[in-house]
């Protein structure tokens, strides 16, 4: 955490410790998330096609910020041998913030996919906002830890940020889930249509297998999914072919994800790559 200011020093003075601090330029990772996201979206809405360059620079601000917290985490063991043993990789192998980070990695290395920036900017939203709440806002303006002036502008704004925290955090993160269920069949199909390669679709579902694993709000996601499908499929204008093929893609999903796709979702967890 950035080292705590006097109220007495000017601004400049005040701000500078943060400017210093790593977690400074993890900060500047998500705004670059959000910024770049939105423009990518302004841009995609109209003319159904967005920027690879702005896309790309949005995933890298992604890259920066994981890499920040991967080297919090996992700095000192890495540079150990003796640390790479089984327990070990499997600790990083089931990391959300290391799947997410390799994730933006092959983002960054191979061509845009829709809807793809999004989780990383919802996400982003939290993280940018429980900044402000805890560094940045105090820095600027001190009494909104110390409560001696509780109507200035800066306090109001720090109480809106942990509204926005306290209500909106699990209908985003439900959205989340949502769309990278989504994204599951964008990368079947896009394999298909020459849009990614097999590798990447692969890569994809081993990391929605591990979201699936960690994450309530994936399940939920997934169990939606199937009970939706199950009434389409149960038509009878539905061709049988079409009820069997569905059957065994729920049958091998659900075996894939080692738990059934109908599983009541488990409560509270919350998903690791956003905390900060």
């Amino acid at each position: 955490m950035p080292p705590k200011v006097s109220p007495n020093k000017p601004l400049g003075e005040r701000l500078l410790p943060l400017v210093k601090n790593t977690q400074f330029f993890w900060f500047l990772g998500q705004f670059a998330v959000v910024l770049f996201s939105a423009i990518y979206t302004l841009q995609v809405v109209p003319f159904r096609q967005g920027s690879s360059c702005i896309f790309k620079t949005g995933i890298a601000g992604a890259v920066l910020a994981y890499s920040i917290v991967l080297y919090k985490v996992y700095g000192s063991s890495i540079l150990s041998r003796s640390s790479w043993n089984t327990p070990f990789l499997r600790r990083i192998m089931t990391d959300d913030n290391v799947l997410y980070f390799v994730l933006a990695l092959s983002l960054l290395l191979n061509r845009p996919v829709l809807f793809a920036l999004t989780p990383y900017a919802i996400y982003a939203t939290f993280h940018i906002s429980t900044y402000m709440r805890s560094n940045l806002l105090p820095a600027i303006s001190p009494s909104v830890t110390s409560g001696t002036e509780p109507k200035n502008y800066v306090y109001k704004v720090s109480q809106l940020l942990n509204k926005y925290t306290r209500t909106q955090f699990q209908p985003a993160m439900k959205l989340v889930a949502n769309i990278e269920a989504f994204l599951l069949f964008r990368y079947f199909f896009g394999f298909f249509l020459r849009l990614n390669t097999f590798s990447q679709f692969i890569f994809y579902a081993f990391f929605l297998r591990m979201r699936y694993n960690s994450s309530h709000f994936t399940r939920a996601s997934f169990r939606d999914i199937g009970l939706r499908m199950d009434r389409v499929v149960a038509d009878h204008r539905v061709p049988p072919q079409a009820r069997n093929a569905w059957a065994q893609l729920k049958h091998y999903l659900s075996k894939f994800g080692n738990v059934p796709l109908t599983q009541s979702p488990a409560s509270g967890a919350r998903p690791t790559s956003a905390s900060t």
